[in-house]
């Protein structure tokens, strides 16, 4: 999924776990849903030799679970730390379900213990090269199936909670 995805779940956690948390809060929660791309700026500075890195090291169980575990410190709520957990967690399954053209097909899951690739494949990549590519009508297409199987939810979710806490209690 793009970081559009990733970003949405980011802030559903956010408004789940803390929905009168301060927005700094909430860019954690997005930054946090977005970390495990973060090899994509290894992939920049090696250049193509590198694309076969992408969601080698970071696309798994144990980077997903050691990410928020650093930032318990700083936070005390429990509440809020178990949804940062959730929210790595997810990065995982978005992918998972990305159709992955570029070798090696899918991420080690349950890395370091399997180096098995997992990669289920049924949703359309985003087309990564040139700016023929990248601006194509097929990652045009991409984007707006994201957007409506997504992010339109979370928009949904996130403002029934909204209107749900700004109802008065009725007796």
């Amino acid at each position: 999924m793009t970081p559009l995805a990733h970003s949405a779940i980011g802030f559903l956690g956010w408004k789940r776990a803390a929905p009168d948390g301060k927005p700094a809060l909430a860019f954690l929660f997005v930054a946090l849903a977005n970390l495990h791309d973060l090899d994509f700026l290894v992939l920049a500075a090696l250049g193509a030799g590198g694309r076969n890195l992408h969601q080698q090291f970071t696309h798994n169980l144990l980077f997903s679970l050691l990410a928020p575990l650093v930032l318990f410190p700083l936070i005390k709520p429990a509440r809020i730390r178990w949804g940062l957990v959730l929210v790595s967690l997810s990065h995982l399954p978005l992918d998972l379900i990305i159709r992955d053209p570029v070798a090696p097909v899918g991420f080690p899951l349950f890395y370091p213990l399997w180096k098995k690739n997992f990669n289920l494949g049924f949703f359309p990549n985003i087309w990564r090269g040139g700016w023929g590519e990248v601006v194509s009508f097929h990652n045009l297409c991409t984007v707006l199936l994201e957007v409506v199987v997504v992010v339109l939810p979370v928009i949904w979710l996130c403002r029934r909670d909204t209107l749900r806490m700004r109802e008065p209690e009725r007796l």
